[in-house]
């Protein structure tokens, strides 16, 4: 049985014109240069942060092998270039919001006090229960769709596993969208993949993407500072509170959950940025 690492001098990488980037990893366990090739194809990808695997040497010493894989721009194995080709939407979706951004203005009967609502939507007496209903609303959407033709030798069991371990993953890196746009670690969420033959040669791969935007000191029922990732879940504990003789509700705590994986765009194979 054989066992892989990578190495601490593994991730070298040179920015420029020219960019490269060096993985290297121990393959320990066989003496067998057949069995050395075979692991070596399958623990260095062949696209890796949008570069193409170039070369790979490997040395042997004993039953354990160094392997360095170096990355660069161009192509590998086949000298067909990736076709590129994209579509933009943006349009809205429907939310539900149990707090607002401000409360602008509060009226009550002639003589009667005003009770402080901290933000909450809707607050309703429920035989004696408060709630806060919310309301539904829209907030914009940035999706786009893009279209890789992909040359049949890179469309292999490498590649469509990684097809299927991203999807559903937020970008744990910078990624550009449409027109160039920039988005942040955490911004870019990998909605679906979709893949067919395309003629002799190519396999039409389709990437959706979805963007929201992350946010920083936001302030909700009194609670500030809050911070959390676009594609993070943000959800409000509302609880019971006297103001004076009133009883009202109020933001008592604000959690920020995970809920998405973070994921490497790059190693679809998409250019670094639209032309």
């Amino acid at each position: 049985m054989t066992y892989t690492s990578e190495t601490h001098e593994s991730r070298e990488f040179s920015l420029g014109a020219s960019e490269s980037r060096v993985l290297r990893f121990y393959i320990d366990g066989t003496y067998s240069e057949d069995e050395a090739e075979e692991e070596a194809r399958l623990i260095a990808p062949e696209i890796y942060r949008g570069l193409f695997r170039q070369t790979c040497r490997a040395t042997c010493q004993n039953d354990a092998w160094e392997i360095e894989v170096n990355y660069g721009p161009g192509q590998s194995k086949t000298n067909e270039p990736w076709i590129h080709e994209w579509h933009l939407r943006v349009g809205s979706q429907q939310v539900h919001q149990t707090h607002s951004l401000a409360t602008v203005n509060v009226y009550v009967p002639s003589g009667a006090e005003k009770t402080k609502t901290y933000n909450a939507i809707g607050i309703s007496d429920d035989g004696g229960t408060l709630r806060v209903d919310g309301v539904d609303t829209d907030v914009s959407t940035f999706d786009w769709t893009e279209t890789l033709q992909v040359p049949k030798p890179h469309f292999n069991a490498a590649y469509v596993n990684n097809l299927f371990v991203q999807r559903g993953r937020v970008a744990s890196h910078q990624f550009r969208g449409p027109g160039n746009l920039v988005f942040d670690s955490g911004e870019v969420l990998c909605a679906d993949i979709s893949a067919e033959p395309n003629g002799a040669d190519y396999v039409s791969v389709h990437f959706d993407f979805s963007a929201s935007p992350n946010a920083t000191n936001l302030s909700i029922g009194g609670i500030t500072g809050i911070q959390k990732f676009g594609w993070d879940y943000l959800w409000v504990w509302w609880a019971n509170y006297l103001d004076g003789d009133q009883l009202t509700k109020r933001a008592k705590q604000v959690n920020v959950e995970r809920i998405k994986q973070p994921g490497n765009f790059w190693s679809f194979g998409l250019p670094r940025w639209f032309s």
